[in-house]
């Protein structure tokens, strides 16, 4: 788990970021490391595919918003 990686306690709830859409690759895409890195990690995540803009949502109308999910395959690089 990368929190022990890092010395972070463990997280009691998920925790959720954002990859923005200029940082999406098509499949097949060509993934360049970056030479200011040494640690280039990845995984695989579950994406929830948005399919409208949204903004102080109430929980009971959340899912009106979301179009989908699939598997991202997520690459960080760890020591930026």
């Amino acid at each position: 788990m990368h929190c022990e990686e890092q010395g972070f306690p463990i997280p009691t709830e998920p925790v959720i970021f954002n990859k923005l859409p200029h940082a999406i690759a098509d499949p097949g895409d060509i993934l360049y490391k970056s030479p200011g890195t040494s640690e280039l990690d990845f995984e695989v995540e579950l994406a929830i595919v948005m399919g409208a803009t949204c903004k102080h949502v109430k929980r009971a109308d959340a899912m009106k918003y979301v179009a989908g999910y699939t598997v991202a395959h997520d690459v960080s690089m760890r020591d930026w």
